[in-house]
């Protein structure tokens, strides 16, 4: 499928860790944006009462007892269970090619440790095609910062800062405890864990390097 024209809408992935709220809260899905259920992620979209789009992946884990009640206007992309992609990957080659740059990956974050590191790996997919992709869960929202990020979160929101490159340079912040101004992060220390939101509306600018960000809210 080609990349199409940006859309505007967002493109709202449905795990199968979906939990049951989000800190956007899933009553913030609009009319032009798409929700699509990757596997048994359907399960947990038909509960949450939303309408997905799209199911994708390879049904391995969808009970059998939904398969028969699909929408007549679902569209359906089915791969094979040996396959070199997770679900959720390809599921955002698809938002992408589809042409939406925002997207939000639901997911609880728990269960398999290397699913989430996965789901990190997943962030950068969107890098050089102009995509910002995060993760939320109940109550965290993980990213990756651009050069220059607004973080429109509550004031006491833990912020932590992980270097994803060998080094990273910041150039400032705004609303922190801890302010950045100058902090080079290095991807062998902790130095940016457990810093603090003290208003909503906190800035952050980055040099260099890709950095990890994960606020929670408190």
């Amino acid at each position: 499928m080609p990349i199409q024209t940006t859309k505007a809408g967002t493109a709202w992935l449905i795990t199968n860790h979906s939990p049951q709220s989000i800190v956007s809260g899933y009553s913030f899905i609009q009319m032009q944006d798409i929700v699509i259920a990757i596997d048994k992620g359907y399960e947990y979209a038909k509960l949450l009462g939303l309408k997905p789009g799209l199911l994708i992946g390879d049904l391995d884990s969808l009970a059998q007892e939904w398969t028969g009640s699909f929408e007549d206007d679902l569209e359906i992309l089915r791969y094979p269970v040996e396959k070199n992609e997770t679900d959720t990957e390809l599921a955002i080659l698809n938002a992408l090619e589809r042409g939406y740059r925002k997207i939000v990956i639901c997911n609880d974050l728990g269960g398999r440790f290397d699913h989430a590191l996965a789901l990190v790996q997943n962030l950068s997919l969107g890098e050089g095609k102009g995509a910002r992709i995060r993760i939320e869960s109940a109550d965290q929202i993980v990213f990756l910062l651009d050069q220059e990020t607004h973080l429109e979160y509550p004031a006491g929101s833990t912020l932590s800062l992980i270097a994803l490159s060998e080094s990273v340079e910041l150039i400032g912040s705004k609303g922190l405890y801890y302010p950045l101004d100058g902090l080079a992060l290095d991807s062998k220390q902790t130095r940016g864990i457990s810093n603090r939101l003290t208003e909503r509306g906190a800035w952050i600018g980055k040099k260099t390097g890709r950095v990890l960000a994960i606020v929670t809210i408190l």
